[in-house]
């Protein structure tokens, strides 16, 4: 950032989506660091969508008790009026240099957001409405990375109400005769919300029930025991690619939620990957991030096996940003600290706005 004149900055955080809790804890993090090093102003949606000015502290949003401290909440919105465009404060318009929406999943990852933004004309930082959108649908993501034989496992996607004989069929179709395990997950979450193991006909009928409730579900053949490898890309400079290594907790039973978030563990495995792994996974993440045009940053997953085998999962264009979480500590590990990190990124969009 420039040093003589800090850029104003609105941190966007919460949300109506599923995944609003991880986003304030994301944003608790990138507001304690970037209080002091640019003209700060926090932005929250509400659990029921309102939009509110902020003037509490980070504890307050990490821990959810922004949404209830009245006396610090001011109602806002984006806005272009006339010439100016900013964030509405009663009558008046502040000028934003770049918003960082620190926002996860549906309506916040997805595009949604983002083309409100567009629609302002306010500079902000991740990928754009298009890529978003296509990134949060891990069918597309699926599909797209098929399109540049990039190795899946075997998947299918089954919509809310598909009965339990359907699915069966759609499912063997696929899988043939190992249908055994599966996972099951929301085709547009992440943060392993809705996560379900399917290993039999039972939990099939059960996995349909709960899962369904977020929308369609993505089946994928479940790869027990494989390692959980992500790339980490960061768009400043000339681009950055870094792969490492999920530290799982336990390799024979999926990366859910609870092991996520709960656990106080470090997220990243110092076992560095071999040379071949690594200029493998680069090579596959750089050719989706190129496709898809997604600038910024993102983080592409993948699993692999014992053998070396490697497996496309999904791809996050605005992942966990706690200053403990993947990203970030990749991203620190490879020369850029957590403060640092975050300005630069709205360093960057800021640049691509003028």
């Amino acid at each position: 950032m420039n040093e003589k004149k800090k850029r104003r900055v609105a941190l966007l955080f919460g949300g109506i989506g599923a995944e609003r809790d991880i986003s304030a804890r994301s944003a608790a993090s990138c507001a304690r660091a970037l209080t002091d090093a640019c003209d700060l102003l926090l932005v929250g949606i509400t659990r029921s969508g309102a939009i509110y000015l902020y003037a509490g502290a980070p504890e307050s949003i990490g821990n959810g008790a922004w949404e209830n401290d009245s006396a610090r909440l001011f109602p806002t919105s984006f806005v272009r009026l006339g010439e100016k465009r900013g964030v509405l404060y009663q009558n008046t318009v502040i000028p934003v240099d770049v918003v960082l929406p620190v926002m996860h999943g549906d309506f916040g990852e997805d595009g949604k957001i983002q083309g409100w933004l567009e629609s302002v004309g306010i500079a902000y930082v991740g990928a754009s409405t298009l890529a978003g959108a296509i990134c949060q649908d891990k069918t597309i993501t699926k599909i797209l990375a098929e399109h540049l034989s990039i190795p899946t496992l075997p998947w299918c996607t089954l919509s809310r109400d598909t009965a339990f004989a359907e699915a069966k069929l759609q499912i063997r179709a696929v899988m043939q005769k190992e249908e055994y395990p599966l996972i099951f997950k929301p085709t547009s979450l992440g943060s392993s919300i809705g996560l379900a193991t399917v290993t039999d006909d039972l939990s099939l009928r059960k996995a349909l029930s709960e899962t369904s409730v977020y929308g369609d579900i993505l089946v994928e053949k479940y790869l027990r025991g494989a390692r959980e490898v992500e790339v980490c890309y960061l768009g400043v400079d000339s681009g950055h690619y870094f792969p490492a290594e999920v530290c799982l907790p336990e390799r024979d039973t999926p990366y859910t939620y609870d092991k996520k978030y709960t656990r106080n563990l470090s997220p990243v495995r110092d076992e560095a990957l071999s040379d071949d792994i690594q200029n493998t996974l680069v090579r596959y993440a750089r050719a989706l991030v190129e496709l898809l045009s997604i600038r910024d940053l993102c983080r592409v997953d993948f699993f692999l096996t014992d053998e070396g085998e490697i497996f496309f999962n999904e791809i996050n264009t605005f992942p966990g940003f706690d200053i403990k979480s993947f990203y970030p500590e990749v991203c620190k590990r490879n020369g850029f600290d957590y403060k640092t990190l975050l300005l630069s990124l709205c360093e960057a969009a800021y640049a691509r706005h003028l």
